[in-house]
């Protein structure tokens, strides 16, 4: 008979919401680990948090992120705290949820974790590989000099673009004008009018709003393309692992209009060379399992995947 998940554990957390004043919290919890996954940004947690109802509690230097996204009721993968009480941390919050009537549910688990769970605990939870929410991990240097035969199409589309347009590079520096927050804002607004299908888009349109908002607390750059007089790109990211060997970009948004040939190739390159060329990596998050982004996104050919995977409660007491 499959293991009973012990619901006597003490399993009493004390869950708070999010705000710019957690963020020292965060990095002092998560000042010894390599952080990968776009989904161990802070960035991510606070400008996402409203469309996922996220709030946090702390236990055992562990930070447990929860979430309610439009009823689905879910951990993010705990972060900071022991090893070695990560199993136990899990029985902790399956005891937690079924309390609650809820089904025990951790999604954004990295691969490294997944392996622990599968070794120790593969009687009592089931791992599923997450593909739609895996990251693709780049070389910044592979993108700044596109050498070679397979980045020949992003040469001749950022040529084409440099000699059929007017354009000018600018930075978009923290704090933003109010005038600056409207242009992206309106930018993104033309980018959504034909996707206008897509359940996200009003929170991702949230998410941008929080994090123009507040870009110089959160640590964000940002680039934009003037092009033919008008504002007709922006790209903003974030910076991972700041105090390590391979510091690591985060792109946390790139719209463009696409009816310019070549524009994006264009930011993209010219922000990575203006606001992270001493960056080891690139992070441009996931695909959302959308083939169009996915296609899109392996034309630059990553260097690996940042895997990540669900993880549920098998059903107690089944056999």
């Amino acid at each position: 008979m499959r293991r009973i998940i012990n619901t006597t554990l003490q399993s009493h957390f004390t869950f708070q919401p999010l705000t710019l004043e957690t963020l020292n919290l965060y990095n002092r919890l998560t000042r010894n680990m390599y952080l990968e996954s776009a989904d161990f940004s802070f960035v991510n947690l606070f400008i996402w948090r409203h469309a996922h109802q996220l709030q946090y509690a702390v236990d055992n230097g562990f930070f447990i992120p929860h979430c309610n996204y439009k009823g689905n009721i879910f951990f993010m993968t705990p972060v900071g705290g022991p090893r070695e009480e990560f199993i136990k941390l899990c029985d902790k919050l399956a005891a937690y949820s079924h309390s609650l009537g809820h089904p025990f549910q951790m999604r954004t688990v990295p691969e490294e974790t997944a392996c622990l769970l599968l070794k120790e605990a593969s009687d009592r939870y089931k791992i599923m590989p997450d593909r739609a929410n895996w990251d693709y991990l780049y070389r910044t240097q592979d993108l700044l000099e596109l050498k070679g035969r397979k980045y020949q199409q992003k040469r001749n589309q950022i040529n084409k673009f440099q000699k059929q347009f007017r354009y000018e590079y600018i930075p978009l520096l923290p704090p933003l004008e109010p005038a600056e927050i409207s242009a992206c804002l309106d930018l993104f607004d033309r980018w959504a009018e034909p996707k206008k299908h897509l359940l996200s888009l009003e929170d991702e349109r949230q998410a941008l709003e929080e994090a123009l908002e507040n870009m110089e607390p959160l640590g964000l750059k940002g680039g934009a393309l003037i092009v033919e007089g008008k504002f007709e790109a922006f790209s903003i990211g974030s910076l991972l692992n700041e105090e390590t060997q391979a510091p690591m970009a985060l792109i946390h948004f790139e719209k463009a209009n696409p009816e310019i040939p070549g524009i994006y190739p264009a930011i993209n390159q010219l922000f990575l060379a203006n606001a992270w060329e001493d960056t080891f990596y690139v992070n441009r998050e996931n695909d959302l399992g959308l083939p169009g982004l996915r296609q899109a996104k392996k034309r630059y050919h990553p260097v690996r995947m940042v895997k990540k995977y669900t993880v549920i409660a098998k059903q107690e007491g089944s056999g």
